[in-house]
C-alpha cells in the first residue's frame, strides 16, 4: 500500500493540493513492505522454512535444517535427517557396529534403540574350556582373556599310573 502525503499551497489566490510520495525509503512503499511478517511470506510452516523480506522482490524461502541444532531433537543415540519441509527423521545408531560399540573384545555388545548399548562379558571358557587345552583348567576374567594353568594330573590318584 502506497501512502500519500497531501500539502496545501495558496498559489495566485487559490488553493492548490500537491501529492507528495511518501520516501522511497519508507517501511510501507511498495516492493519493501515486510512481506514476511504475515503468514511467514507464503514460505510455509515457520517451524520448517525460514523467510527472508528483499526489497523491490519477493521473499526468498529456505529450509530450515532441524538436524543442526540440538541433533533435531533425536538424542545422543540416533542420527537426524533433514526433510525440506517437514520434521526431521529420528533413526536409531547401532552403536555395537563400531568398535562392539566401546564393549571391548572380551565382552558382547547389545544395540539399545535410542539408549547407549548394553556389554555383557563373555565366558570363554564355556566354549572349547576357552582354548586352553584338555590337561589345563580355564578361568574367565570379566573383560579380559581367561586364565589357562596346568592340571597336575599326578596330584589325584597318581594320575591314573596306579601305585607302581
Amino acid at each position: 500500500m502506497t501512502r500519500h502525503s497531501s500539502l496545501g499551497l495558496l498559489v495566485g489566490g487559490r488553493l492548490s493540493l500537491l501529492l507528495l510520495l511518501a520516501s522511497a525509503c519508507g517501511p510501507d512503499t511498495p516492493g519493501n513492505e515486510a512481506k514476511c511478517s504475515e503468514n511467514n511470506g507464503g514460505c510455509g510452516d515457520p517451524a520448517f522454512f525460514s523467510c527472508t523480506d528483499n526489497t523491490g522482490a519477493a521473499p526468498t524461502c529456505a529450509d530450515v535444517d532441524e538436524c543442526a541444532s540440538n541433533n533435531g531433537g533425536c538424542g545422543t543415540f540416533a542420527s537426524c535427517t533433514n526433510n525440506a519441509g517437514a520434521a526431521p527423521t529420528c533413526a536409531d545408531i547401532d552403536e555395537c557396529a563400531t568398535n562392539n560399540g566401546g564393549c571391548g573384545a572380551f565382552a558382547s555388545c547389545t544395540n539399545n534403540a535410542s539408549a547407549a548399548p548394553t556389554c555383557a562379558d563373555i565366558d570363554e571358557c564355556a566354549t572349547d574350556n576357552g582354548g586352553c587345552g584338555s590337561f589345563s583348567s580355564c578361568t574367565d576374567n570379566v573383560g579380559a582373556a581367561p586364565t589357562c594353568a596346568d592340571i597336575d594330573e599326578c596330584a589325584t590318584d597318581n594320575g591314573g599310573c596306579g601305585s607302581f
